[in-house]
């Protein structure tokens, strides 16, 4: 692998890495804001004292809980799959994402309507609803992963290389000797390990096994000096 590949791969490593865990944390604000109160009222019907009640985001959006649980899944698969499925699952993230933050976007914006409350906690007509209010950053919170999954998406869609890096770490070994064969015919060379240098590959102990392999000599040149005669070998 050349020293390009090996970069490009650290980079694609890192934000692969750098997607998972937005995708994750969007998982988790999603979850946490599914368990919280978004909305907060009094509720007095005339047969016991008035009481302090609260509609949970899973209950105002039903679809908070297992978007967040299909983000978690999505994590597991980015794992396990490379390439344009790599990319595939980054798509998928940002739709259930983009779905994820709908019903935040729409409470935040347009306010809490008390007839749907009333028909989410199955209220009875006689009971009346005092200080109705919205508890804002509890739907921020799941408007909140939901950007963090839409980011980690992004990352997912647009990191490059992802299948080629992957296969590279189980190149064939003809094709190492065909890598090693095009490093020895540096024309720039003064020897094989100079002329990788020169082509900025790193010749470590495997590269020289693998120019043994194919049949070179890896240190051919590198070290002949002028002869007795002060002519370098070769030139007569």
């Amino acid at each position: 692998m050349t020293a390009g590949a090996v970069e490009q791969h650290g980079q694609t490593k890192r934000r692969r890495a750098l997607a998972m865990m937005l995708v994750l944390a969007g998982a988790g604000l999603a979850w946490a804001s599914s368990r919280a109160g978004w909305i907060v009222m009094t509720v007095a019907d005339g047969l016991q004292p008035a009481r302090l009640e609260s509609v949970i985001g899973a209950t105002w959006a039903a679809e908070l809980g297992p978007i967040a649980l299909a983000m978690g899944a999505a994590v597991i698969a980015m794992l396990v799959v490379r390439g344009r499925f790599h990319r595939l699952v980054g798509v998928v993230i940002a739709v259930l994402a983009g779905a994820a933050a709908v019903s935040p976007i729409r409470v935040l914006v347009t306010g809490v309507d008390e007839n749907r409350v009333r028909q989410l906690e199955s209220l009875p007509v006689r009971a009346e609803i005092a200080d109705l209010s919205l508890t804002m950053w509890a739907p921020s919170l799941a408007l909140l992963g939901a950007v963090a999954g839409l980011a980690g998406a992004a990352l997912a869609i647009a990191a490059p290389g992802t299948e080629g890096a992957a296969q590279s770490r189980y190149q064939t070994p003809a094709a190492r000797r065909d890598d090693v064969r095009a490093v020895m015919r540096d024309e720039e060379r003064d020897g094989a390990i100079s002329g990788g240098a020169a082509a900025g590959i790193p010749l470590n102990e495997r590269l020289l096994w693998d120019a043994l392999d194919a049949g070179e000599d890896p240190t051919a040149g590198a070290d002949e000096g002028p002869d007795n005669s002060g002519n370098r070998p070769g030139l007569g």
